[in-house]
C-alpha cells in the first residue's frame, strides 16, 4: 500500500500532446514577441508625454503617437497567442483584418513622421501646417454637406477653405516644389511627399510602396484577396499559406511601431529621449525574426 500511495504522488501529470510547431509558426512567435515589446516601451512613452513644452508640430506628433498605441493594441487583441505546449491550432489567423490594422500602423507612422517628427525648417514647417488645416477643414465641410447640413450653417467652411488654399499657393515654400508636387497640393492632396520621397527619407518606411499594395490588397474585398481563399486558405485556420501573410503584416506593423518610438526619442531628445534611451535602444537591437 505505500508503494502504491508513493508512485502515485511520484507520477507527472500529462496533457494532451499538440503537434509540433511549424517553422512559419516559430517566426511567427519570434515576431509577436518584438511586437509585444514594442507594445509595452510605447505604452512607457505615451504615459510620460504629457506636460513637456514642445511646438505644434511636437503637439501633433504626440496626438498620432498616442493613436499609433490605441491601433497597436488593437491589432494585438487580433493577434493569434502562441505558446510552447499550446494547441497551435486554436487561433484564429484573420489575415483581411490583420493586413488592415498593420496599414493603419503604417499609415500613422508616415503621419507622425510627416507632421510631426521630421527635421525641416520652420519655412516648411509653417507650409505644412497650412496643408493640415485647410486639408481638416475640406474634409469636415464636404462631410456635413453631404450628411445635409444647411449652407447658411456652413458660411465658415464655405468661405474659408478656398482662402486656406490660396494660401497654401501664395506661400514661399510652395514655388521649391516641383511641378508635379504643386499639381498635387491643387487637386486637395494632403501631403506632398510621395511614396518614393518616405522610402528615401526614412529608413523604416524603404519599402512602403510594396508594402502598401500588398496590405491593401489583403485588407479589400479585390481579386487577389478573394481568388487567394480556397480549401486550405482564408478561414482564419492554421496553415502556413495565412501564416506567412500574418508575418509579413506583423513585421510591417512592429517595424513602424518601433519607428515611432524611436522618432519620438528624437523628437523629444531631452525628455524622452534622454530618459528612455536604454529601453528604445534595447527595442532596436531584438534580432530579425524572419
Amino acid at each position: 500500500m505505500k508503494r502504491d500511495k508513493k508512485s502515485k504522488r511520484n507520477k507527472k501529470h500529462i496533457g494532451p500532446r499538440f503537434r509540433n510547431y511549424t517553422a512559419m509558426e516559430k517566426t511567427y512567435m519570434c515576431l509577436y514577441k518584438n511586437f509585444e515589446s514594442a507594445c509595452e516601451v510605447a505604452t512607457t512613452i505615451s504615459l510620460n508625454q504629457s506636460g513637456i513644452d514642445t511646438d505644434g508640430r511636437g503637439i501633433r506628433a504626440a496626438n498620432i503617437f498616442t493613436r499609433q498605441l490605441l491601433t497597436s493594441y488593437s491589432l494585438k487583441k487580433l493577434l493569434p497567442e502562441l505558446q510552447i505546449g499550446s494547441d497551435p491550432d486554436k487561433g484564429l489567423w484573420d489575415v483581411t483584418t490583420i493586413a488592415l490594422v498593420s496599414r493603419s500602423i503604417m499609415e500613422n507612422f508616415q503621419a507622425l513622421y510627416y507632421y510631426g517628427t521630421e527635421a525641416i525648417s520652420e519655412v516648411e514647417a509653417d507650409f505644412r501646417f497650412h496643408i493640415f488645416q485647410k486639408d481638416r477643414n475640406a474634409k469636415w465641410r464636404d462631410i456635413r454637406i453631404k450628411a445635409g447640413v444647411p449652407a447658411t450653417e456652413l458660411t465658415n467652411f464655405i468661405s474659408g477653405v478656398p482662402e486656406q488654399r490660396d494660401r497654401i499657393l501664395n506661400h514661399e515654400f510652395y514655388k521649391t516644389l516641383s511641378k508635379d508636387k504643386q499639381n498635387s497640393l491643387k487637386n486637395r492632396a494632403g501631403m506632398y511627399y510621395t511614396k518614393a520621397d518616405f522610402e528615401t527619407r526614412c529608413p523604416r518606411l524603404a519599402n512602403i510602396e510594396l508594402h502598401y499594395q500588398l496590405l491593401s490588397n489583403l485588407a479589400h474585398p479585390l481579386p487577389l484577396a478573394i481568388d487567394r481563399i480556397d480549401e486550405l486558405r482564408g478561414h482564419g485556420e492554421s496553415g502556413d499559406a495565412d501564416i506567412a501573410l500574418v508575418n509579413v503584416s506583423l513585421g510591417v506593423a512592429t517595424d513602424c511601431l518601433i519607428g515611432s518610438i524611436e522618432e519620438m526619442g528624437m523628437k523629444f531628445a531631452d525628455t524622452l529621449g534622454a530618459t528612455f534611451r536604454p529601453l528604445i535602444q534595447k527595442l532596436v537591437e531584438y534580432p530579425d525574426c524572419i
